[in-house]
């Protein structure tokens, strides 16, 4: 059993933001929380000076020995060029585009795929998730809620400090 929490939330962000900072900072608090992390898309696409790009992440955590939270994370990143920006007298440079994220949070029961190969265990396995399991999904739906919203919020607000630092920016 798929059950999602959190479907294709979305950030859209026209703007001033630093995308190498904004992979890396993600990418961290994915790890600081034990998900193992795979990319399974990306693709950049030149037009002109600027780039359009896609970019696709699952990540994955084990909630119990029968369970696993997935995190899925897809960037669309729409006329990247490169700004230079100064603070404290120094320049640096960051990057102007259009970002659009959209954010599934979900969980998967029978991980391993034992029960649902088999006809016989399937039947099993839907007494077991409605009966004996039944408590754990509940508090797993409501973990795997908030965790994506953690992970949405946390996007979202490392954006908006690069919005609100550097509104004067390109």
């Amino acid at each position: 059993m798929e059950s999602v929490q959190l479907d294709k939330e979305k950030i859209d962000f026209v703007g001033v933001f630093d995308l190498e900072r904004l992979y890396k900072h993600l990418y961290d608090w994915l790890t600081w929380r034990g998900f193992s992390h795979e990319e399974k898309k990306y693709k950049e696409k030149v037009k002109g000076e600027a780039k359009d790009i896609e970019i696709r992440w699952a990540d994955e955590k084990d909630y119990d020995e029968y369970t696993k939270i997935i995190i899925e994370t897809v960037w669309y990143v729409y006329g990247l060029t490169e700004v230079e920006a100064k603070k404290d007298g120094r320049p640096y440079k960051l990057n102007k585009a259009n970002l659009i994220m959209m954010v599934t949070a979900k969980f998967k029961t029978d991980k391993n795929e034992v029960w649902g190969k088999n006809p016989t265990l399937r039947f099993m396995q839907g007494f077991y998730e409605k009966y004996l399991y039944k408590n754990t999904v509940d508090q797993l739906k409501a973990d795997v809620w908030r965790l994506g919203w953690e992970y949405f919020n946390e996007a979202k607000q490392f954006i908006n400090v690069y919005a609100t630092e550097l509104s004067n920016v390109g």
